[in-house]
């Protein structure tokens, strides 16, 4: 970033370069609260622990349902 301020040539100029630059910081800031919002949230305990039971339970839940199918695939040939 250029910092070069020649072209400020009045008090007037100068104090709205210095709102402007108090705006800049103020995005900046706000920016970055985001971003730590964004990766706190990425990060926090319950949702890793969500992703993890997921995968976790993905597998368990299939397998279950194998074991339902073929306990009913089992049944209904009994009957017949």
């Amino acid at each position: 970033m250029d910092n070069d301020y020649t072209q400020i040539s009045s008090f007037k100029q100068l104090k709205e370069e210095r709102v402007r630059l108090s705006y800049e910081v103020r995005l900046t800031r706000k920016k970055l609260d985001l971003s730590l919002m964004e990766l706190s949230d990425v990060f926090s305990p319950i949702r890793l622990f969500t992703a993890v039971a997921r995968e976790w339970i993905k597998p368990v839940s299939r397998s279950i349902r194998h074991w339902l199918e073929d306990f009913i695939r089992g049944r209904s040939k009994r009957e017949k």
